[in-house]
Formats: structure tokens, sequence, C-alpha cells
């Protein structure tokens, strides 16, 4: 992907995901109802050219998240949570190809917005999961 400065790679198909998640934090970054967020395994991402700006702050569920954004439009370009050193969340409106992350599921479904429709079919979460292997399963019967 490259947004503006800054150019990244996704440079391994591993254990994919796409979600969206309504926190309140989420909500006020996008200024929307919701965020999305494509938990990607560090191995598998890159920066290429260009130095993102980073900024701590605490998420809904109290913990630090590392977030990386453009320093010359300010646009979102992925997380690093302290919960999971092993990943980054890239924010899949940044990449190229949008309409291949179709998200499968929802976290912090207790702020959603009530305009906001949840799928059923989707897997939801009214708070921080423990674990994310239901969303990565999900997105594999869908993408398999």
């Amino acid at each position: 992907m490259y947004f503006s400065k800054i150019h990244l790679a996704l440079v391994l198909r591993l254990k994919w995901k796409c979600y969206m998640c309504h926190c309140t934090e989420c909500q006020t970054q996008s200024s929307s109802g919701f965020g999305m967020s494509m938990p990607t395994p560090k191995s598998g991402f890159r920066l290429i050219d260009g130095t993102p700006g980073i900024w701590t702050r605490k998420s809904d569920s109290g913990r630090e998240v590392q977030c990386a954004f453009c320093p010359e439009c300010g646009t979102r370009l992925y997380h690093m949570p302290s919960r999971n050193k092993s990943i980054v969340n890239i924010k899949p409106g940044t990449l190229d190809n949008k309409k291949i992350f179709e998200p499968v599921g929802n976290l912090w479904l207790k702020s959603v917005q009530p305009w906001v429709v949840i799928s059923p079919k989707a897997v939801n979460f009214q708070q921080q999961p423990e674990s994310f292997e239901s969303l990565y399963i999900a997105w594999k019967n869908r993408y398999s």
C-alpha cells in the first residue's frame, strides 16, 4: 500500500482477518460509528518507505496501543497493540485493494451506535475477546 509519503507492504498471506471495532476510541479516531482493523503478523508486514508518526494511547480495555499515522495528512495506517506484540493492526481502508477485506466480525458491541446494522452471521463480541481465533476461522471459511 502506498499512502502519501508512507509505503507499506503486506508480504505474506498469513492468518488474516478483518473486523469492525465499535469501542468509543475507534469511533472517535475514525470520525464514524466504528473503526476497522486487520491484524497481520509482523512477519508479514514491512515499512518500505517513509516514516510514520507514532502516538500512544490507552484502549477501552486499558491496554496501551501505539498508533502509526501519515505525518502529512494524519490518516491512521496501523496500530501495534501491547496485548499482542507479534501483530500489526492494519487499517484496511488504506490498502490498494479495499474490496477484498469485508469484515467477518464486530468487537465492542456494548458501545455500538444504534444506527449500525450488525449481521447476525458475523462473529460478534460485546467487548474485547480473549482470543481472535474465531475471527480467523470465519475469515478462512469465507476466503479459502
